[in-house]
């Protein structure tokens, strides 16, 4: 990065986990606010896989739902 910059200081990886946190923590919040506003009839849809390139497995969900708008 000091190429592009050299005043830029690359976080280590405490900061880089903190901004990680704080931003799951926004991220949940939202989510938890937009849920509270859904009515009740939803339709929830779930896709599982593993990637090819490891052996880790993904969990994708969606939730869909008809508002009055």
């Amino acid at each position: 990065m000091s190429v592009f910059d050299p005043r830029y200081k690359v976080p280590d990886r405490h900061q880089i986990k903190e901004m990680v946190i704080q931003e799951f923590n926004q991220c949940h919040s939202n989510i938890y606010k937009d849920l509270q506003k859904i009515p009740r009839k939803v339709s929830f849809s779930a896709d599982m896989w593993t990637s090819t390139l490891s052996s880790k497995a993904n969990l994708g969900m969606t939730i869909h739902y008809i508002d009055q708008n």
